[in-house]
Parts: C-alpha cells; sequence; structure tokens
C-alpha cells in the first residue's frame, strides 16, 4: 500500500476537524443565548421598575411625568442604556366613574452577538393604577 493510499484511509483527526467546522457556530449559539437572556433581564428589570415607580401614584396623585421617570431611573442604575428609556404618564379616560392613571414605558437593547448583525429588541410596558 502506498503512502498516498495510507494518508487518504488515515481518519485520525477527523473529530478534531469536525469539531473546529462546527466549533464557532456552536460558540456564537450560546453567546447568542446569554445575550437574550441578559436582554430579557433588563426588559424584565425595566418593568418592575415602571410597576414599582408608578405605585407613588396611590400617594400621590400630582407626580409628574418627569418625577416617575426620575424615580424609574434611580431603580435602573446597572441596567444598560437606562438613560434612554422612555416614560408617559396620562389620565386614563376609559371609565369616567374611575380616576386612573395609565404609565407606559419603552426600553430598546441593542442584541450584539458576535458575526452576526444588531439586531435591537424593543421592551413596552404599561401600568395602571388608581388615582388617590
Amino acid at each position: 500500500m502506498s503512502a498516498r493510499v495510507r494518508f487518504l484511509r488515515d481518519r485520525s483527526g477527523g473529530s478534531a476537524v469536525e469539531f473546529s467546522l462546527l466549533a464557532a457556530i456552536f460558540f456564537v449559539m450560546l453567546f447568542g443565548v446569554f445575550q437574550l437572556g441578559l436582554a430579557l433581564h433588563y426588559g424584565a428589570s425595566v418593568r418592575w421598575a415602571l410597576e414599582t415607580s408608578a405605585r407613588s401614584l396611590l400617594i400621590s396623585p400630582t407626580t409628574t411625568q418627569a418625577q416617575l421617570r426620575s424615580q424609574m431611573l434611580g431603580y435602573l442604575s446597572d441596567v444598560p442604556g437606562a438613560n434612554s428609556v422612555k416614560v408617559t404618564l396620562a389620565s386614563d379616560i376609559s371609565n369616567p366613574s374611575a380616576k386612573v392613571f395609565k404609565a407606559t414605558s419603552s426600553y430598546a437593547y441593542p442584541l450584539s452577538v458576535p458575526l452576526l448583525p444588531t439586531y435591537n429588541l424593543t421592551f413596552n410596558a404599561s401600568v395602571t393604577v388608581p388615582a388617590a
């Protein structure tokens, strides 16, 4: 048997070659799962901050939109891009017999995974609070 035939039949190192082909895809997917988990955590944190801050409307119905946003940002000190959170506060007039406030927030998180384009995830939250 010639050296060339032996070389072509040799299967040693095949696993290493297969791993090298699939490792990049595996690590990109793994990193993507971690990034998506972080994004969902940050989105849930913004919702929690909105719900917690909106409770102040029960005590002080004269709270302004700027005060509500400022209180939210105090809770979101560890969330990246928290300064870009959009907050709105309005009286909900859908039921005239009950005075309620509707607070909404919007937060955009750039999902960045190596070798893939950046995708912006937008998390919207809405809370309805009865006025005192």
